[in-house]
């Protein structure tokens, strides 16, 4: 009966010390994804002022970026003079996020709706969790008839 009681001393000690480990590690991540959601809270914000500049911060150094179909690798300062001349054209209405997703801590993506007074654009926006919150690495933006036709991709 002692050994036993020993032997579940010591389980009890090892289940403790293991619990108090994993303690280590969740915080952690918690508070990595109170950061990636408070980066695209500023990313929300960006679309619903139309605001190139605030967006931008946000951009790893190259986005892939289609816009109604025309696609192309910018540097983050031409993805942004792009993005200014988009918002100059459909100043925004209201931006709103139907839909998130991603692959563990690899990478996310965010489906949203973009109106503006004349027009109506789904936007695909992917990125990487990173130490600073969120990086944006592809963005797209397409009008919503022309989206029937036109497949959003991986």
């Amino acid at each position: 009966m002692a050994q036993y009681l020993i032997l579940v001393s010591r389980m009890n000690k090892i289940l403790l010390l293991v619990f108090l480990a994993s303690l280590f590690f969740v915080p952690s991540r918690v508070l990595e994804d109170r950061d990636t959601a408070a980066v695209f809270n500023q990313v929300l914000a960006s679309f619903r002022t139309g605001s190139s500049k605030e967006l931008a911060k946000h951009f790893e150094p190259s986005i892939l970026l289609n816009l109604n179909g025309q696609n192309g690798n910018y540097s983050k300062t031409q993805a942004e003079f792009i993005l200014k001349d988009f918002f100059r054209k459909n100043p925004p209405k209201d931006f709103s996020i139907l839909h998130k997703g991603g692959n563990g801590n690899a990478s996310l993506y965010y489906v949203g709706t973009y109106l503006s007074e004349n027009s109506q654009f789904r936007v695909l926006i992917k990125g990487n969790p990173k130490d600073d919150g969120f990086r944006i690495f592809s963005m797209e933006i397409l009008q919503m008839n022309s989206y029937s036709t036109t497949r959003l991709r991986d």
